[in-house]
């Protein structure tokens, strides 16, 4: 996922404003305290070298994605989440946590984060969250979204099978790419 949308990101020029971190990274937030170290390293790592408006970070815990962004220069971190939950606070701190440290270090900041946790589009089911999280990303690198996250994300309908079958090619599609490079997955309408 984070391999398309910085494909995506690169082909839209807006590289200078998003930056994606990897979500196995990420995982650490699920852990124990000790073993937390390395993924909090590796956020404030991308958020210090790749010096970007807005990080987004799908993260995956207990079996939902959700995605977090992070905007150092406004102090905010966004959740969107496709039904609409908090984010565990196991997470919240592990994200937090990463953020003031990067705050801190780069602005002199010790203001705690506002956290933002808008009413994005709700998934009918179980299953979708990753596909919302892809919807979602797409919307904010294309539109260059990057402030007024609670007027932005404020349609809690479900994506249509329209949107979901686009998101399942497109994807698909980026998957073939990255392993078969050589071969022009791109079906045009003529040939449907």
């Amino acid at each position: 996922m984070s391999k398309y949308m910085q494909r995506v990101s690169i082909d839209t020029k807006k590289s200078d404003l998003f930056a994606f971190l990897d979500p196995v990274q990420l995982s650490f937030a699920s852990k124990p305290v000790s073993l937390q170290k390395a993924g909090k390293q590796y956020i404030q790592n991308n958020l210090r070298d790749l010096n970007k408006v807005c990080y987004l970070a799908p993260h995956l815990f207990d079996g939902h994605w959700q995605l977090i962004i992070m905007c150092p220069k406004d102090n905010v971190i966004v959740c969107l989440c496709s039904l609409h939950r908090k984010i565990p606070e196991a997470a919240r701190n592990f994200f937090t946590d990463a953020f003031k440290v990067h705050q801190l270090a780069t602005f002199g900041n010790r203001k705690k984060a506002t956290w933002i946790f808008p009413k994005t589009r709700r998934q009918p089911n179980g299953n979708d969250c990753g596909y919302y999280v892809m919807k979602n990303m797409l919307d904010i690198v294309t539109a260059s979204i990057t402030k007024n996250w609670m007027e932005v994300f404020d349609d809690p309908t479900s994506l249509t099978e329209e949107e979901m079958y686009e998101l399942r090619n497109n994807w698909a599609t980026c998957f073939l790419d990255l392993y078969n490079p050589e071969v022009d997955y791109v079906v045009s309408d003529d040939e449907v």
